[in-house]
């Protein structure tokens, strides 16, 4: 029975002893005595250096308000000093990992909420700013951002939009100005001084010292009316096509067609004697094209005067046209008359023979 109790009271003892949570390294000695005074546990360490700072602990063990033994101890306080050191560091070690763990957390989602939306917006900004294609902003984060994600997506589009209605009109301008200067010549507007067509007004105009080329078919009404109306057109603008490219080719332009006729207009004498030849030329090989198919002979004749003019535009506000007035322009015109009379393709003025 006494075993059974002192092995009862042991167990208890030693339960009270783990309650300490001491460290061996702090124990010098370790006395546990039962409830009648006797002896269960008597150690002491063999072998260890005397601290000068040693405390004596003692405490009765009771269960049930019944004595069931004593623990007596004798500490060295250094190793505990040591062990709450070493516990203090850990803390602080844990403490500094767990705030830097929640700063990178907070960071990342500040980041995610905040600056990576941010940057997605300056990124769409600057394609729309550049014109570059848009895509649709994908903002997790407050509600403000969805909701600037929105505005912004939306003026996005808009402006997608907006920049392809204005790409199409723009080239829909460039047709169109093409369109225009298909009978108005630039070289036309360049001597005005007008870079769009829009620009120009009746009443418009410059005086010039230019050559004027006047090119006529001979015997076209005859010829016309032998192959008729739809031949007749298909006829001159075959014709014109030869015609048009070597007054362009000769730095001159076409000013208007008369009929059968063509009116060019050249800024040098020289170039508008180029002109005159080269027509001459083209005439030669479509002739040679036309002997080929049977069909009938083409001549022309040429005639050219350089001299002072009016350059401008004529009309009203609902019909516009440009042209040039002068007697140098009737002499032209008179001198491609007399073609027929001397039997030449070319005769051109005294004052072209000299500027030349």
């Amino acid at each position: 029975m006494t075993d059974a109790i002192i092995a009862e009271d042991s167990a208890l003892l030693s339960e009270q002893i783990k309650r300490f949570g001491l460290r061996d390294a702090a124990i010098i000695k370790l006395t546990v005595k039962d409830n009648l005074g006797r002896s269960i546990v008597d150690w002491q360490r063999e072998a260890h250096s005397k601290k000068t700072d040693v405390s004596k602990f003692s405490e009765s063990v009771k269960q049930d308000d019944r004595l069931v033994g004593r623990v007596d101890l004798v500490l060295d306080l250094g190793p505990l000093e040591q062990e709450v050191t070493d516990r203090v560091i850990e803390s602080l070690v844990a403490l500094t990992i767990a705030l830097l763990l929640v700063n990178l957390s907070v960071s990342l989602l500040i980041y995610r909420l905040a600056v990576a939306p941010l940057q997605r917006i300056d990124q769409q900004v600057h394609r729309m700013r550049t014109m570059e294609t848009s895509k649709p902003l994908s903002l997790l984060g407050a509600r403000e951002f969805e909701n600037v994600a929105a505005a912004i997506d939306s003026f996005a589009h808009q402006t997608q939009v907006q920049r392809e209605k204005d790409l199409s009109h723009q080239e829909e301008l460039r047709t169109l100005n093409d369109a225009y200067f298909r009978f108005v010549p630039r070289q036309f507007l360049a001597y005005l001084k007008r870079s769009s067509i829009t620009e120009i007004m009746a009443g418009d105009h410059t005086a010039r010292n230019i050559t004027v080329l006047f090119c006529d078919i001979r015997s076209f009404t005859g010829y016309s009316q032998r192959i008729g109306a739809q031949d007749t057109f298909d006829f001159i603008n075959e014709f014109l096509n030869r015609l048009g490219p070597v007054v362009r080719q000769n730095s001159g332009f076409i000013d208007k067609y008369i009929g059968d006729s063509i009116m060019a207009l050249f800024e040098s004498p020289s170039d508008g004697l180029r002109g005159a030849v080269g027509l001459i030329k083209a005439l030669e090989e479509f002739n040679a094209e036309r002997r080929e198919l049977g069909k009938e002979q083409i001549k022309v004749g040429i005639g050219l005067n350089t001299g002072d003019v009016m350059l401008g535009i004529i009309g009203e506000s609902q019909r516009l046209e440009g042209t040039v007035i002068g007697d140098a322009v009737n002499l032209a015109a008179r001198l491609e008359s007399l073609t027929k009379k001397y039997k030449v393709p070319v005769l051109f003025s005294a004052a072209t023979l000299e500027a030349v």
